[in-house]
């Protein structure tokens, strides 16, 4: 089929794309109580939105990722296992729990692999950790506390 006969398809295929794409948009914004107004529009490459649609999506993402300053995060009265490479890259936290220390009353049981992010799920370090979080396990069902 030649390609100036394929394009009403291809339209209605990123048509279609477009507007899952919006309905999912419109959904996050009406989680965090913002009126996703702005995705009335049809969207087009000339389409030029007003200031206050854009500061409603910025207001929007924000209160979806960021929670305010009076956020406290809850605790777990359990111990948590944590599984991470030892050594982290230097633009992450600093804290050996990385940052878990505060989410439980407990303590944070630290579980280090040689290796680093992107090899963890890869054959040979998956097996260290498949070992790691099958003793957790074990040791969490004998003691009848899952950390």
């Amino acid at each position: 089929m030649p390609a100036n006969e394929r394009a009403p398809e291809l339209h209605n295929l990123v048509s279609q794309f477009t507007q899952y794409q919006s309905k999912l948009v419109r959904r996050t914004l009406e989680k965090v109580g913002i009126n996703p107004r702005f995705l009335n529009h049809a969207p087009s490459a000339a389409s030029t939105q007003k200031t206050d649609e854009l500061v409603s999506f910025a207001e929007a993402y924000k209160a979806y990722y960021w929670p305010g300053p009076d956020f406290v995060p809850p605790t777990v009265d359990a111990e948590i296992s944590l599984f991470r490479i030892r050594n982290q890259p230097l633009w992450r936290i600093s804290d050996p729990a990385c940052g878990w220390g505060t989410r439980t009353t407990v303590g944070v049981n630290i579980h280090t692999l040689d290796c680093d992010h992107f090899s963890v799920l890869r054959e040979p370090y998956v097996g260290d950790l498949a070992r790691m979080v099958s003793a957790c396990l074990a040791k969490g069902t004998a003691s009848g506390n899952p950390s």
